[in-house]
């Protein structure tokens, strides 16, 4: 974790520091050697939420892009159960950022625990994400609204334990040559049986999430009434990713 409690204050870990976990009130160790990055550690036992993982640099980089005070907040729901979310923003959105792998149970229970919650997902753990991804966007399909896209069948892009869900997923596949650094979105339409994907810069994807209007934002998006035709056109256009330009087919 990146925040123990101390004399009722959040604080961050430094070497001989003791402090206390949020959630359960355990004694907490502070971790601050040369390997992994500087955390928390429960003392002797392992971490009392289930749900917890391990973070890496990855997971700080996102998390602090945002207040601490949004950061590792304890919620509850109507029969006691609890966990910490990865940070929850002032508006009630959760935002769980995922690089390890999960099981749609896992996925499922937490959605279904937090309501309002989006995920990125970091799309360079696994090589073969990437590669699956470069691969898919050949297949994307435009729409009426610029930088959103149709995709027919997700598991072709994006890793198949994520394109089941009614929530937002962003993936995160670093930054391209060009200094770019987008997020995919990847969402269910609400007036289409398909999926849409819209491409978002980080910096706006922080900024929405800030501010309150990235589910508002998203809605207004998937209730677009345009359908995917059954026939393509013969023009191509091309998306950009990682510095190279993609062709895919307009329709």
């Amino acid at each position: 974790m990146q925040f123990a409690v101390l004399d009722n204050q959040k604080v961050q870990p430094i070497k001989g520091r003791i402090g206390y976990c949020p959630m359960c009130g355990a004694v907490m160790i502070a971790k601050c050697g040369k390997v992994k990055i500087h955390h928390w550690s429960h003392k002797g036992r392992l971490h009392c939420d289930r749900w917890w993982e391990s973070e890496t640099q990855w997971h700080r980089d996102w998390k602090n892009q945002f207040p601490s005070e949004w950061h590792e907040i304890v919620q509850y729901d109507d029969e006691g159960e609890k966990h910490i979310a990865d940070l929850k923003t002032p508006h009630g959105l959760v935002v769980e950022f995922q690089h390890s792998q999960i099981n749609s149970e896992e996925k499922l229970s937490r959605e279904e625990f937090y309501k309002s919650i989006i995920w990125i997902v970091d799309g360079m753990r696994r090589k073969k994400d990437n590669e699956r991804f470069v691969n898919g966007l050949r297949e994307f399909l435009t729409t009426k609204i610029k930088n959103t896209y149709w995709v027919l069948e997700p598991k072709r892009a994006f890793p198949s334990e994520w394109t089941n869900g009614k929530h937002i997923v962003g993936f995160d596949f670093g930054i391209d040559q060009n200094g770019a650094h987008n997020i995919y979105l990847l969402f269910k339409s609400q007036k289409a049986q398909y999926h849409q994907c819209t491409i978002v810069d980080k910096a706006d994807i922080v900024k929405l999430i800030s501010d309150g209007s990235l589910l508002s934002l998203m809605n207004e998006i998937s209730s677009i009434k345009q359908q995917p035709q059954k026939s393509p056109k013969k023009s191509n256009t091309w998306i950009s990713h990682k510095g190279k330009f993609i062709k895919h087919r307009r329709w």
